[in-house]
């Protein structure tokens, strides 16, 4: 085999492997419980106008997550309690997204009401389709009225009693400064965004040459041709010999064109139509009147 052929399956197999392994990352069905309530007295309703608990789930991802044929239940023992039906769009989870399930004892109501209600102090467990992986769990302590039990940070972070309920929001209620805010902070002047910004645009031009410099390497080939020589013994025989020549770049590049020239048939269009050009009298020599009339005789 080839050498560079050789080299360039092995990059595209290594490429394959790399765009296999992100794809299977992104499709990891991962969700978070996020927040829950299990005494609620004024908190939010369902859709039968219910005053009942509710779990909040989360899509930690940047890609949308189906969570049907998930499990959710609140005794460890048995993680396949209640199912959570395959109901289409409403069951897919966009990217950073949140869904409240109610805890009610009445999934006849529709998809979103659980098998099961929420003890005062007790267990929630997410389980995946197969109904052994754990997904995501927590065991919370004795419970308060109207006061939810979530994560400091969406999907991740302890567990506290939050002071503001946030059903299929945010937890996170107060004003934070930004990435950019604190940039803008800490450099008013924008003297290191601006090395950082060469550093990143000089970094990439010498990764550039690099690569391309590799690449015009693997494809540089070398071009054999046969050189008929006379020898010099008697005779005057004909033997054939081999030398190996080696194409510089420009002439790769004519050779190339003349190619792509051929192919496509490009050249300058010339037009082959002969055109002649009618001379048309206006009267027919042979029938002119002028030539039955006699002349008059000239004044001397």
């Amino acid at each position: 085999m080839n050498k560079n052929l050789y080299i360039r399956l092995l990059l595209s197999g290594l490429l394959m492997v790399l765009l296999g392994l992100s794809s299977s990352a992104q499709g990891d069905r991962l969700i978070r419980i996020n927040e829950f309530l299990v005494f609620n007295e004024n908190n939010i309703v369902d859709d039968y106008g219910n005053h009942t608990g509710w779990i909040e789930l989360f899509n930690p991802a940047y890609n949308p997550v189906s969570i049907s044929k998930m499990y959710i239940t609140n005794d460890p023992e048995n993680p396949t309690k209640y199912r959570i039906p395959d109901a289409g769009s409403m069951t897919n989870m966009e990217p950073r997204s949140y869904i409240i399930l109610y805890a009610d004892n009445k999934p006849s109501r529709g998809v979103f009401h659980v098998s099961f209600i929420l003890e005062g102090e007790g267990y929630i467990g997410v389980y995946d389709s197969d109904g052994k992986t754990l997904m995501d769990e927590v065991r919370y302590p004795m419970q308060k009225t109207d006061t939810t039990y979530g994560r400091k940070t969406d999907g991740d972070g302890e567990w506290v009693f939050l002071e503001k309920s946030t059903p299929r929001s945010s937890n996170v209620t107060e004003v934070t400064e930004t990435t950019a805010e604190m940039f803008g902070r800490l450099d008013p002047a924008g003297t290191a965004l601006t090395l950082i910004s060469m550093l990143v645009v000089f970094s990439s031009l010498i990764l550039l040459f690099f690569v391309y410099k590799f690449v015009g390497n693997l494809n540089q080939k070398k071009y054999t041709i046969k050189v008929r020589k006379h020898s010099s013994a008697k005779g005057n025989s004909i033997q054939d010999s081999s030398e190996a020549i080696v194409l510089s770049g420009e002439i790769n590049a004519a050779i190339a064109m003349a190619l792509s020239l051929y192919v496509t048939q490009t050249h300058d269009f010339e037009n082959t139509t002969i055109t002649i050009k009618k001379i048309s009298r206006p009267y027919s020599p042979w029938s002119s009147k002028i030539y039955g009339l006699r002349n008059n005789p000239k004044n001397r």
